[in-house]
C-alpha cells in the first residue's frame, strides 16, 4: 500500500513540473489590460453653407433644397405653379378621412408623377400648402422642359380640381395661364426680372419667399377641420441632388451628389 503511495506521489510531481513549465513559457499568460481608446466620427465636411438664422424646420428645408436644386446639374425651376383646392375635393378628402397633405399626395402628386414618368420626365418639384382666408392652395417651384409636357403632365390634377365641364386637355390649355383669382391651376413663367407683390422678391428664391410667406400659421393649422400640419413636399427627383445635410442653428449645410 505504501509502494502504491508512493507512486501516484511521483507522477503527480512530474506531472506538476510540467504544469509549472508550461505556464513559464507564457502559454497560459493573459494579455495585458489595454486602457479602451476613445472612438472621435471624423468631422463632416459640407461643400455648401446659407447663413440663415431662425425660421421653422419646413422653411429651412425648402430653402436648403431650392439653393441645392440650383447649384446642381439638374434643370433649374422654370415654372411657377398655384393650384386651388376646390370644396368638393375637400370634402372628398374630408369623407375618405385624408389629411390635406395626405389628398394632395395621393390625389395630385401621384398622378402627376405617373404621367410625367411615362414621358421620361423627372418630377422636379418643392410645393407649400397656403390657408388664406379658407381657402386651400399649392404653390410649386416646377421644372417642366415645355409647355406640352407641363398639360399633359398636370391633366390628372385639372381634371380632380375643375368644375365638371372643363376637365378636357384643351379646356385646361386656355384657362392655366389666366392669371385670376378662381383658376383651379395657374402657371407662369419664372423671370429674374417678374417681382412678387408680396416680398418684393424675384427669379425662383423670389417665388420662394411668395409661397412660404405663411407657412408658420400653415403649418400650425392643426386645429382646423382639414389640418395641414406637413404643408411642404419636396419630391424624390429634388431630394436625391443631396448626398448629405445639417440644420445648424445659424446656418444649413449640404453637399451634392
Amino acid at each position: 500500500m505504501s509502494s502504491l503511495q508512493a507512486t501516484d506521489y511521483g507522477s503527480w510531481g512530474s506531472d506538476q513540473s510540467t504544469v509549472s513549465q508550461t505556464r513559464g513559457s507564457g502559454v497560459f499568460s493573459l494579455p495585458p489590460k489595454v486602457p479602451p481608446q476613445k472612438q472621435t466620427n471624423p468631422k463632416k465636411v459640407y461643400a455648401e453653407e446659407i447663413a440663415m438664422t431662425g425660421g421653422t424646420q419646413s422653411r429651412r428645408r425648402a430653402v436648403l433644397y431650392t439653393d441645392a436644386w440650383l447649384k446642381s446639374r439638374a434643370p433649374n425651376p422654370n415654372l411657377a405653379v398655384t393650384m386651388l383646392l376646390s370644396r368638393e375635393f375637400r370634402n372628398n378628402a374630408l369623407a375618405a378621412g385624408l389629411s390635406a397633405p395626405k389628398a394632395i399626395q395621393n390625389w395630385l402628386y401621384a398622378p402627376i408623377r405617373t404621367a410625367l414618368s411615362r414621358q421620361g420626365v423627372p418630377f422636379l418639384w418643392i410645393g407649400v400648402i397656403e390657408i388664406d382666408s379658407g381657402e386651400y392652395h399649392v404653390h410649386g417651384l416646377l421644372n417642366m422642359p415645355s409647355d406640352e409636357m407641363f398639360l399633359r403632365g398636370f391633366l390628372p390634377a385639372w381634371k380632380k380640381l375643375a368644375p365638371e365641364g372643363l376637365r378636357s386637355l384643351a379646356q385646361f390649355e386656355s384657362y392655366y395661364k389666366l392669371d385670376r383669382s378662381g383658376t383651379p391651376i395657374h402657371a407662369h413663367r419664372i423671370s429674374d426680372y417678374l417681382q412678387y407683390n408680396a416680398t418684393g422678391g424675384a427669379g425662383a428664391a423670389g417665388w420662394l419667399d411668395y409661397m412660404t410667406k405663411a407657412l408658420d400659421q400653415t403649418a400650425s393649422s392643426r386645429g382646423r377641420k382639414w389640418p395641414a400640419d406637413r404643408a411642404i413636399s419636396i419630391s424624390r427627383a429634388v431630394t436625391r441632388l443631396v448626398d448629405r445635410k445639417s440644420f445648424g442653428r445659424h446656418a444649413l449645410r449640404y453637399s451634392l451628389n
